[in-house]
């Protein structure tokens, strides 16, 4: 019964499982199954990506087809889409649909999503050639949407909180970021971010082993 599920109710499901503290390790283990499903996975939105990871890192579930799955899905939406729109274009994504039959695009990635993202990797120690791909994905577009990204698609402070998760990522799992970061201009990352979270940002890099 879950392929007949649509996209945001098999993503809700486990996030509320997860809400709840509710362990169900059949049914996480199913849901991943369902996940990684190629078909699925072309059709999962942003938002299913993100209460994915976020049920799935808090209750320490594990399956590693799943997440090599996330590390191919997320980069394809992120590289496809150009952060100046805050929706997501139908030729990669298919809409949703509204009971009255009208169409929606789903919301793009915003910033904020990606630091939830990274931390659900450290959370569960992910680490390997496919999920640094997914970082540097990430990463990138984090550095577009900064340069492009309209106000009501940004936060304040939120580029700046990616890279500082970023780096306490890096410091758990070994991720060198030296190459990833040589042609970021943190200054320009962090403006107008709180002063707060710039010291938390600096402070995560040289735990990374940044200067």
């Amino acid at each position: 019964w879950l392929p007949t599920m649509d996209r945001c109710s098999l993503g809700t499901m486990v996030w509320n499982f997860s809400k709840l503290e509710f362990r169900h390790d059949r049914y996480f283990e199913l849901s991943a199954q369902e996940l990684y499903r190629p078909n699925r996975l072309r059709s999962l939105a942003p938002r299913n990506f993100q209460n994915s990871m976020i049920a799935f890192s808090k209750r320490k579930h594990w399956n590693a087809k799943l997440f090599e799955a996330f590390c191919r899905g997320i980069p394809r939406l992120l590289d496809n889409h150009d952060p100046k729109f805050p929706k997501t274009d139908t030729e990669v994504l298919f809409s949703y649909t509204c009971r009255d039959g009208s169409e929606v695009p789903a919301d793009a990635f915003r910033i904020g999503s990606l630091t939830v993202i990274t931390k659900g990797f450290q959370d569960l120690r992910a680490h390997g050639p496919a999920v640094e791909e997914c970082m540097n994905s990430m990463l990138s577009y984090v550095r577009r949407s900064v340069e492009r990204s309209p106000a009501m698609m940004r936060e304040a402070g939120d580029a700046c909180n990616f890279l500082r998760q970023l780096g306490f990522y890096a410091a758990a799992t070994g991720l060198d970021l030296s190459g990833m970061l040589s042609n970021i201009n943190l200054e320009e990352m962090c403006k107008n971010a709180p002063e707060r979270a710039v010291g938390q940002m600096q402070a995560s890099l040289r735990k990374a082993g940044l200067e």
